[in-house]
């Protein structure tokens, strides 16, 4: 499976078109459209409640705001 970085670029045309796997590791499955793109590492905003966010064409997209597929 690819590994999506920070540099990678990920196409999509809006949030609702983003959603995840979560199997509890430190990186979850992307899915734009449903179609699976690969894994990316999740991050911890420690100053924003603990909220988890992935980077996304430079971008932090916080988790609770996209939707979860199969949690851990």
């Amino acid at each position: 499976m690819a590994v999506i970085s920070e540099e990678t670029e990920v196409k999509f045309k809006q949030y609702a078109d983003l959603s995840y796997n979560d199997y509890g590791t430190d990186t979850i499955d992307l899915f734009v459209q449903d179609v699976c793109i690969g894994d990316i590492e999740v991050f911890t905003d420690r100053e924003n409640e603990k909220r988890e966010y992935i980077c996304v064409n430079y971008e932090m997209i916080y988790l609770d705001t996209l939707r979860k597929r199969i949690s851990k």
